[in-house]
């Protein structure tokens, strides 16, 4: 992945450089209006003229009531003239406060602000700049409704041009507890097998061990991980030897006995030597473990079946795969252990967040579920440095000059192929993933979700 770097300027006091994914999350605040008399152009309003009449205004409605500060990014678009150079850095004046209704006047403050300019190197426009900024709302705690407005200062200032996305207000995520483990012996357990010694046996057809475990709950918390962990004993046949394993059918069902997920579980034995012959039960002694893929499957119980023939897990010359296993357990050989977050991690989980803000830090957003917004560039490989990282239909999302793969359905009635559809603005949900290519190139990814083709707003 090509790891560009971008040039941060000069900021203005309180203004905080940080990436939107620091603190944004889905409940970030749009404006609800927006409003310019600039000079429209591809849909961003120019603020440019020599009077400084010119202005950008954004409404924001529904904020909840506090003192505390908020958190701004603002995007915009900044040359030193008309058509005129790259890489320029912005600064102006941001009037915002309570705008007042009926007899009760309005509450305004202002401040200098000055974004720097994050075009990559190879951008050929080179205009955009960004930057996050922090604001009192001291002066105004009660206010569900804010107005912010830009202005120039000086006729020979940068030009700088908005639109309505342009500025939004950054909600930080509820502070989440930290994620605690818990254990869980099963509820109940039926077998099918020969009983011998205290464990049940399978090694005929028919023969099974089921294990119970009734609902949990689990109020205020998300499961985040959840892991059958088994002990059970193996050997080769009956009467058997030591140091075998095996690969043994799961199949688990909800409490109505339904289907929900198949599996195999595999069964390590890692006593030496391996002997085929009758040891008299030493040696037996496996280990195993199996993730359930749906881990809310706990809260509404279920139950977990392995179910006779056991195979062996790996082709040898003297026993070639599908060789049959007999294994045993009891109801103290299987044991649930799952990871609980608060209700905080599990809202915090879909970030929005841009292109840069992930090739920038990708291991700080691994694993986490997001929503960029970008253009498809289907199979344009020659934008990034990484290979695809799962398969060769893998495709690319790009946004202001930064690329990265996604793994995962296309848009809906575009083509990789055609580079006619290439740039068409889309929407993908999905969770970063991060491939280590080589010890210095880290290749993140976004395995999707959902994809999204945006329609063409005029503005």
């Amino acid at each position: 992945m090509k790891r560009k770097t971008a040039w941060f300027g000069i900021l203005c006091v309180a203004m905080v450089l940080l990436g939107s994914a620091a603190l944004g999350s889905e409940q970030n605040f749009v404006a609800t209006e927006f409003r310019s008399n600039g000079d429209l152009i591809s849909g961003w309003y120019w603020l440019r003229d020599q009077a400084l009449q010119q202005y950008a205004e954004w409404t924001f409605e529904g904020i909840p009531a506090g003192a505390e500060d908020l958190t701004l990014e603002i995007t915009a678009l900044a040359t030193d003239r008309a058509s005129g150079g790259r890489w320029v850095p912005t600064e102006f004046r941001l009037i915002y406060g309570f705008p007042g209704s009926g007899k009760r006047g309005g509450v305004f403050e202002t401040k200098m602000v000055t974004l720097p300019n994050v075009s990559p190197p190879n951008d050929p426009l080179g205009y955009t700049c960004r930057g996050v900024v922090t604001i009192s709302r001291s002066a105004f705690p009660a206010a569900s409704t804010l107005v912010f407005r830009v202005e120039r200062t000086l006729p020979d200032a940068s030009h700088v041009a908005f639109n309505r996305e342009s500025m939004i207000i950054l909600v930080p995520p509820e502070e989440a507890h930290a994620p605690e483990f818990e254990t869980v012996r099963p509820s109940d357990f039926t077998s099918i097998g020969d009983s011998i010694l205290g464990n049940v046996w399978c090694r005929r057809p028919d023969h099974a061990l089921e294990w119970i475990w009734e609902p949990l709950n689990e109020e205020g918390g998300a499961i985040v991980e959840a892991v059958m962990n088994f002990n059970l004993l193996v050997t080769n046949t009956f009467d058997g030897g030591s140091g075998f394993s095996a690969s043994v059918p799961i199949t688990i069902f909800n409490l109505d006995n339904e289907v929900v997920e198949l599996g195999i579980l595999e069964l390590t034995n890692t006593f030496c030597p391996k002997f085929s012959g009758d040891t008299g039960g030493v040696g037996y002694a496996t280990s195993g473990t199996y993730e359930l893929k749906d881990p809310d499957l706990i809260l509404s119980g279920f139950r977990l079946r392995l179910t006779w023939p056991a195979i062996a897990p790996l082709e040898t010359e003297a026993e070639p795969t599908g060789t049959p296993r007999h294994f045993g357990g009891k109801r103290e050989s299987a044991l649930l252990a799952y990871i609980v977050g608060s209700s905080a991690q599990g809202t915090q989980g879909l970030l929005q967040v841009s292109l840069y803000d992930i090739i920038s830090d990708p291991q700080a957003y691994e694993g986490r579920t997001v929503r960029l917004e970008g253009e498809f560039y289907g199979w344009a490989a020659e934008l990034v440095d990484c290979p695809p990282p799962v398969t060769r239909s893998d495709w690319i999302l790009g946004a202001d000059g930064w690329y990265l793969y996604v793994t995962g359905t296309l848009p809906e009635g575009l083509s990789p192929w055609s580079t006619q559809e290439y740039g068409k603005a889309i929407m993908v949900v999905g969770a970063v993933r991060i491939n280590l290519e080589s010890p210095i190139q880290i290749c993140p990814y976004i395995e999707v979700q959902s994809v999204e083709v945006m329609e063409d707003q005029e503005e």
